[in-house]
């Protein structure tokens, strides 16, 4: 649904600044039609390559980043569960935006990311709270990093809801383990699980 929000503010902004240009436009087509014994040429095309275009600006191409649900969860020292999130993220252009919630409340995101390293980084702010600063790394099983609000830090992990391998391995893990950890995995070379 957010997606479909996106594209429609878009198409609106496209319209817009299209503005008289357009009327004009449809104008001059009808009378050429009219003149020239051919029916009009229709916009439609017109707006479908548009609406294509939109579409490129606010989908990543990148699979490992796909806009819609994602699940996730944080760590932080001194207690024994994740904090379990549900998110909606959306990566568009090197631009990260999201919204969600957790065991805390409601919160919405905004951030960069880079294809080129995997770096990214958001800020997630709390609906009249407090904001916590993300940095992590892009991978094959989602996003993995560091969280911290001044100098209280953690872990997390957040991945897209399509991944059921790693919803049912943390499910799992929370049922079996006294302690949460960060699975690591394919992808991320050199990093091992982590336990808080």
């Amino acid at each position: 649904m957010h997606i479909f929000l996106l594209l429609l503010k878009e198409l609106q902004k496209s319209r817009s600044e299209r503005g008289m240009g357009t009327l004009a436009r449809r104008q001059s087509q009808q009378t050429l039609g009219q003149t020239s014994g051919k029916s009009a040429q229709a916009t439609e095309p017109y707006d479908f390559a548009v609406l294509v275009n939109m579409l490129r600006k606010v989908m990543e191409s990148d699979n490992r980043l796909p806009t819609g649900e994602w699940n996730g969860f944080y760590l932080e020292r001194g207690n024994s569960k994740r904090g379990w999130m549900h998110l909606y993220m959306s990566f568009t252009d090197g631009k990260i935006k999201g919204e969600g919630t957790d065991y805390v409340g409601p919160w919405v995101a905004n951030g960069e990311y880079d294809l080129e390293t995997g770096a990214c980084a958001w800020v997630k702010q709390y609906l009249q709270k407090h904001q916590v600063h993300y940095t992590g790394q892009l991978g094959e099983n989602g996003i993995m990093g560091h969280w911290n609000i001044g100098h209280v830090v953690g872990e997390f992990h957040i991945w897209p809801r399509g991944m059921s391998n790693l919803n049912e391995l943390y499910l799992a893990d929370d049922l079996q383990e006294p302690a949460p950890t960060i699975q690591l995995g394919s992808g991320f070379s050199g990093l091992e699980s982590v336990t808080v």
